[in-house]
């Protein structure tokens, strides 16, 4: 046995000679690198704009949510969800799991990010599951009385 400061040297040394990607890896990433990428990545691009679109304006008609901020990176919007915080402690993590249950969506409470004010919800799915989660969210709000929807 090797004392440990050197196991611990030869192990780091053997996990990068001896690892790599495999050829089927570096071959898809090279196809995806090349040969009408531009046209891809242009559409991709227009579609999460799209999208990024209908979620902000969605979450414009949500009120009492709103949007302090525009998205302006990755396909997240950051809303603003302390009107819907009704009882004493509530916070965003409470919000978010009231969405959940109550209204089937998934957020991610703006806890994890030191704004419990707010949740994170992404833009990186389908068009029609964004409208879809921003109509349930909608019909919870009036169902609640702590909002109006106006889609």
């Amino acid at each position: 046995a090797a004392p440990l400061p050197v196991a611990a040297a030869l192990t780091a040394v053997q996990g990068h000679t001896s690892s790599a990607p495999s050829s089927i890896s570096q071959y898809a990433a090279l196809a995806a690198l090349t040969d009408g990428t531009e046209t891809e990545l242009a559409r991709r691009a227009a579609e999460l704009s799209t999208r990024r679109t209908i979620m902000r304006d969605g979450i414009l008609h949500l009120a009492p949510i709103r949007l302090t901020a525009p998205p302006q990176g990755g396909f997240f919007v950051f809303a603003d969800i302390s009107a819907l915080r009704a009882r004493p402690g509530d916070d965003a993590g409470s919000v978010a799991r009231d969405l959940l249950e109550h209204a089937g969506v998934a957020v991610m409470p703006g806890n994890d990010f030191a704004a419990p004010d707010h949740v994170r919800l992404s833009y990186g799915v389908a068009t029609e599951d964004i409208v879809r989660a921003l109509d349930r969210i909608g019909t919870y709000l009036k169902s609640t009385g702590t909002g109006v929807h106006h889609g």
